[in-house]
């Protein structure tokens, strides 16, 4: 998770330039945000941590096998517990990833949105701990009968993924609000004027002017989330229903018992979905342009 957050992170930048509140903004003709030389120097500490991390987990792999064998191994070992990160995650991630493109739109409109972004904050800060407690507190048995539908209801959330899902979301949803808020207010206003004065909907003006700035934003923000969930496990060992876990949750208790080549072609197998994801964001970020 930290390597992808450091390779994903070069994008949100971007997205904090001031906005264009003139027309003259949308006039200015196009130019590189950094030179070769800066986007070296401010991809080096990313890549340089993927590197290190990557090099001190193939360095506890076992010397005598090759490294698709070494995780085909962890895979026989986790392999389900992997596939349940992977669909949970990615399930998390574009979640947040819907209700950060709805709350950054309401927060873009504004004026003082300094105690949103607060409270946003402090729900991100929040530890895993925290909102599996919370939420487990919420759905005990106790507070309906067994019988009734409310009952039901109950059990039946407390038997499914949703409680987790909820925690991601409440606790991840801003990453993409900020980012998407940040796109928002950085596109010339005279992009918008136009947009209204031609009777375009919501609809239409997230398609024609709103989408090519909040696609890139978002999907950095989407790639965050996505290891911040694959990487959690303080709320997954307290929501998660009877019987099922996740490969963090996995590595945890192998970390007690099983061989340090297992462990590290376990983290070897979490990590790689994310890696690709946020090294081809942070290299694509940089070589955008500062106009539309």
């Amino acid at each position: 998770a930290l390597a992808a957050l450091l390779l994903a992170w070069p994008l949100l930048p971007r997205a904090l330039r001031p906005s264009g509140e003139d027309a003259a903004d949308a006039e200015r003709p196009r130019r590189a945000l950094l030179g070769p030389a800066g986007r070296a120097v401010a991809l080096a500490p990313a890549l340089g941590a993927a590197a290190l991390l990557l090099a001190l987990l193939v360095h506890r792999l076992e010397p005598s096998r090759s490294l698709p064998a070494n995780l085909a191994d962890a895979w026989s070992l986790a392999g389900p517990e992997v596939s349940k990160t992977l669909s949970i995650a990615s399930a998390a991630a574009t979640l947040c990833a819907a209700l950060g493109l709805a709350l950054g739109h309401a927060l873009a409109t504004l004026r003082r949105p300094l105690a949103a972004r607060l409270g946003l904050g402090a729900l991100f800060l929040l530890p895993g701990p925290v909102w599996g407690v919370a939420l487990a507190l919420l759905l005990r048995p106790e507070w309906a009968p067994a019988g009734t539908a409310a009952g039901r209801i109950l059990g039946a959330l407390s038997d499914s993924h949703a409680p987790l899902l909820a925690a991601y979301c409440l606790r991840f949803a801003g990453l993409s609000a900020l980012a998407v808020e940040f796109a928002w207010r950085r596109s010339p206003s005279a992009w918008r004027d136009t947009a209204l004065s031609e009777g375009a909907g919501a609809v239409a003006r997230l398609r024609l002017y709103g989408w090519p700035l909040l696609a890139m934003p978002l999907a950095a923000a989407w790639v965050l989330t996505f290891a911040l969930c694959a990487g959690d496990a303080g709320a997954a060992v307290l929501l998660l229903p009877p019987g099922t876990t996740t490969g963090a949750v996995r590595l945890l208790t192998l970390m007690h018992f099983a061989p340090q080549t297992e462990v590290a072609g376990l983290c070897l197998l979490l990590c790689l979905p994310a890696l690709p994801a946020g090294l081809l964001l942070a290299v694509r970020g940089f070589g955008l342009r500062t106009g539309a």
